[in-house]
This record gives structure tokens, C-alpha cells and sequence, in this order.
């Protein structure tokens, strides 16, 4: 799919930001909570390779923190442990 540009009101968006790309480790939907949490645009593509190195948990915590749910990842993922016996990595 080509990296075609649309108009939206006043911004300038990339048709690829209407669709998952398939180089990202994370469904669109994560990868725009974290790009913001870094202070990019939702869909700003640009640190994206940096988003798929970070550690799972960096990634989840960024998410929460997003989500105005900070300070807790810890806590959450040991409450998935507990509860579902899952070791979050």
C-alpha cells in the first residue's frame, strides 16, 4: 500500500495510519497510546522502530501511564500472576 497523504480539516495524515502496518510488534491501537506517551502525534511513525525494541513491560506501562493509570504496572502485572498464574515478561 503506498504512503499516500490525506487531508483531515487542517492535518495532513498518511493513508497507512488507517490501517495496522505489519513492521510494528503492536496493534495500531498500542502503538498510537505509546507514540503519544512519548509526546508524538498518534500517528507519528517515526520513533516506531524505537517502540518495538522497548521491553514488553516499558510498552504496557506506557499504556497505563497513558491512560492516566500511572504508577501501576507493576502492581498490575502482579496481580495477573496471581490471579491467572501468567508471569508477565
Amino acid at each position: 500500500m503506498p504512503d499516500t497523504k490525506i487531508w483531515y480539516g487542517q492535518r495532513r495524515y498518511s493513508i497507512l495510519r488507517v490501517r495496522d502496518r505489519e513492521d510494528n510488534m503492536y496493534p495500531n491501537y498500542i502503538m498510537e497510546k505509546v507514540r503519544q506517551r512519548l509526546g508524538l502525534e498518534s500517528y507519528d511513525t517515526s520513533r516506531d522502530e524505537e517502540i518495538n525494541l522497548l521491553p514488553r513491560n516499558n510498552v504496557l506501562d506506557a499504556c497505563l501511564e497513558w491512560e492516566g493509570i500511572i504508577g501501576y504496572g507493576y502492581t498490575i502485572r502482579d496481580w495477573i500472576k496471581d490471579v491467572y498464574g501468567v508471569t508477565l515478561e
